[in-house]
């Protein structure tokens, strides 16, 4: 089940800033780390002395190779944790939001059923922009993991285009 909450500022920062804030551990996953966003989540977690795993969108065949799961996390958080989910917006990588879709799917699956894991998923945060807030919370979703999505004031997004929407409706749909 998904969780909609309206952020009372229209500013794409404060939103992402407080994501950061409310979770345990943030996974950012992108095929461009250079962007303001990516910066600012990184900066964010320094700030606030909360633990950052960054994973390339591209490394597609890392899903499979789940031992390397227990390596980058298992020093990282134990017990249950809520996992931010930050990264790209569709406009900053040439990847399809279903091929996004599919690997973050992937990814959490693979985190969510490993027994060699020393914690559990009790929550999942996005942004619930396009790419991948958009695929992490479909995948808590089928996962039957509580995920929230937060959003600027307006129900704002940004499309593929770089064009910014404020539709509550249009927002809500991208997740069905």
């Amino acid at each position: 089940m998904i969780e909609f909450i309206e952020h009372h500022s229209e500013n794409y920062q404060a939103r992402t800033v407080l994501n950061v804030i409310q979770s345990d551990i943030t996974l950012a996953i992108a095929s461009n780390f250079s962007t303001s966003g990516e910066i600012l989540t990184k900066r964010t977690c320094k700030n606030y002395n909360k633990k950052y795993v960054a994973m390339h969108l591209h490394f597609q065949d890392f899903v499979k190779r789940s031992s390397h799961l227990g390596k980058i996390f298992n020093n990282k958080v134990s017990g249950d944790i809520i996992l931010n989910i930050a990264g790209n917006g569709i406009y900053s990588t040439d990847k399809s939001q279903e091929d996004i879709d599919k690997f973050v799917y992937s990814l959490l699956y693979c985190i969510h059923n490993d027994p060699l894991l020393n914690f559990k998923i009790i929550e999942i945060i996005t942004g619930g922009q396009t790419g991948v807030d958009e695929a992490g919370a479909k995948a808590g979703d089928k996962l039957n993991i509580p995920t929230k999505v937060r959003c600027p004031k307006g129900w704002k997004f940004r499309d593929k285009n770089k064009v910014d929407i404020s539709d509550e409706k249009l927002f809500k749909q991208r997740f069905l």
